[in-house]
């Protein structure tokens, strides 16, 4: 196979995997709720709002079919304030129907009380936005479950609303079962930025 052949049947495979997302956002699949992983190395199960057009400080490094992954989250929280610390992140995404996992790194921009959060912000639920006037901290310690929903009035639920989209530096995927049939896992890695794409053992 010609090095221009393999490089468009790597790229395919991520592209491939990008409609697939697409997909599950619209009926809410397994890529749907990816696990963020922020350092020190903290994960947690999150809600993938949608998928964003690179910011134009940064288009420079990001491949121009790979978009920003965009997530909500309460400015309280722990992985903002781990995010303030260091951008660095992981987004891990695994389908079971599809037996594919990708693996995600990259770097976080947060936005609150920005035009980035106010337009998201605008494009919430009212009860989707409640949550975010809920007096306690998440991860709080509370006396039983009920006493932590106790809200504060509802324009203080603004002022911890934040979001958080992640700039892809590395992906790497591995199918162990291919639309195809094919009869072997493939593995692949795709370093954004230098735009290399390899086939990896699995």
């Amino acid at each position: 196979m010609k090095a221009s052949s393999v490089q468009t049947t790597l790229q395919q495979i991520f592209d491939d995997w990008l409609l697939e997302v697409k997909k599950d956002l619209h009926k809410r699949g397994q890529f749907w709720t990816p696990t963020l992983v922020t350092r020190p190395a903290e994960s947690r199960t999150v809600v993938l709002r949608h998928l964003a057009a690179p910011e134009a400080e940064s288009s420079v490094n990001q491949a121009p079919n790979l978009p920003l992954f965009v997530i909500h989250t309460d400015t309280r929280s722990k992985k903002w304030a781990q995010l303030k610390q260091g951008p660095t992140c992981g987004l891990h995404f695994y389908c079971a129907k599809r037996k594919w996992q990708m693996r995600v790194d990259g770097l976080a921009a947060l936005h609150a009380q920005d035009a980035n959060a106010e337009a998201e912000w605008q494009a919430l639920s009212e009860r989707s936005q409640k949550i975010y006037a809920l007096k306690h901290r998440p991860g709080e310690q509370v006396d039983d479950p009920e006493k932590a929903y106790c809200f504060d009035d509802a324009a203080q639920a603004y002022k911890h609303f934040g979001v958080i989209s992640i700039r892809a530096t590395h992906l790497e995927s591995l199918q162990l079962e291919r639309p195809d049939r094919t009869n072997f896992h493939i593995r692949a890695a795709w370093a954004v930025e230098t735009q290399t794409l390899n086939y990896l053992a699995p």
